[in-house]
């Protein structure tokens, strides 16, 4: 049977630390050991952590970021494969052990992400439910699908903490990318994709992801940031071959389209148009037309999306709670866009 090493970076994590351990202890399959790496954490983290008894590993490093503290857990795992966990989510009791089923029947793939729910943390309020694709094209035998780079946008979504991955693929691809601020969990999932294109995946929820009420703005995921990233995932994959360039475009086209649609929404004009300008070719039809209409026409869409903004349950909860509205979209589109860990990732950093 599989040995699996969980991952856990943790950062000032006292309030949800002891929720995340208890849901690793629970697990129908018993992972083969427990890693929590504390990224320089202020409060009780350390001691709560402790506390939840032998079988934790605790490691301490200064605070260097959530990506490095990733890379800490899979150097000193000793497992074959490695869950990774973020510090205040939760996994269901099967997760595991569903994993395992589907390492076990489907040989062929080297890593492994389920289905997950987002809920408000203080109130446990649902913000989105999964709800599985009807038509699933590239689906192998319900076990896994043959190319995470073209389904990941449309047909599955992926959060860090379902991905349960062999660890010789680190070998392969390298480690977290710690110089980047926002979207390293992405990043490492294109690269692993180039490489390992079937994934095994499970409709089935495995995990609880929780937002916190912490106000974002967009300033904090700056587009030159963005577009500097999808340039160079563009140019590792054409440097593989021409196989892995033409099996990226997919990913990198639903990132662009999830970029403007979000910059649309957001009502800003000058993203909105630096897109079209450096990928208005890469755009769907659909929403290149819809761009350029939003530039010469915007006062439909603000009204549109302010009508939404009043009815919506979800953006409701993102008034109320505090939550930035573009934080969600991210998370639930995660794999494909993080998505959670994203917006983490740059909170985390923020406390350096």
């Amino acid at each position: 049977m599989p040995s699996i090493s969980v991952v856990i970076p943790v950062y000032n994590a006292g309030q949800f630390v002891k929720r995340t351990i208890n849901s690793v202890l629970s697990q129908s399959y018993k992972p083969s050991e427990i890693i929590v790496i504390d990224d320089g954490s202020t409060d009780n983290t350390a001691s709560l952590v402790k506390a939840c008894g032998d079988s934790i590993r605790y490691i301490y490093q200064s605070n260097r970021g959530e990506s490095c503290a990733r890379n800490t857990g899979i150097h000193n795992a000793q497992g074959t494969w490695i869950a990774f966990l973020d510090h205040d989510d939760e996994w269901l009791h099967h997760h595991l052990m569903n994993a395992v089923h589907i390492i076990n029947s489907a040989h062929v793939i080297k890593w492994y992400g389920a289905a997950f729910n987002v809920f408000v943390h203080k109130t446990s309020e649902p913000l989105t439910i999964y709800k599985k694709r009807r038509y699933l094209e590239r689906f192998i035998d319900n076990l896994y699908f043959d190319d995470y780079l073209s389904v990941s946008h449309k047909q599955a979504i992926f959060t860090t903490s379902t991905m349960v991955i062999h660890k010789s693929v680190f070998d392969t691809v390298g480690m977290f990318n710690e110089s980047l601020k926002v979207g390293s969990d992405l990043d490492m999932w294109f690269r692993v994709g180039l490489h390992f294109p079937q994934i095994g995946y499970c409709h089935r929820i495995a995990a609880h992801a929780y937002k916190q009420s912490t106000p974002r703005h967009r300033s904090h995921f700056p587009l030159s940031l963005i577009l500097q990233q999808l340039k160079e995932q563009e140019t590792f994959a054409k440097r593989l071959s021409e196989n892995a360039r033409r099996r990226a475009q997919p990913w990198i086209t639903a990132r662009i389209t999830q970029l403007i649609k979000s910059r649309i929404a957001l009502g800003d004009r000058s993203a909105v148009e630096r897109i079209l300008n450096v990928y208005g070719t890469r755009l769907p039809s659909k929403w290149r037309g819809l761009a350029h209409f939003f530039l010469n026409f915007s006062w439909p869409f603000i009204l549109l999306f302010s009508v939404r903004a009043l009815t919506s349950r979800k953006h409701l909860a993102f008034r109320k709670y505090g939550l930035w509205r573009g934080a969600l979209h991210n998370r639930s589109n995660e794999g494909a866009s993080g998505g959670p860990s994203g917006k983490k990732e740059a909170q985390h950093q923020e406390t350096r």
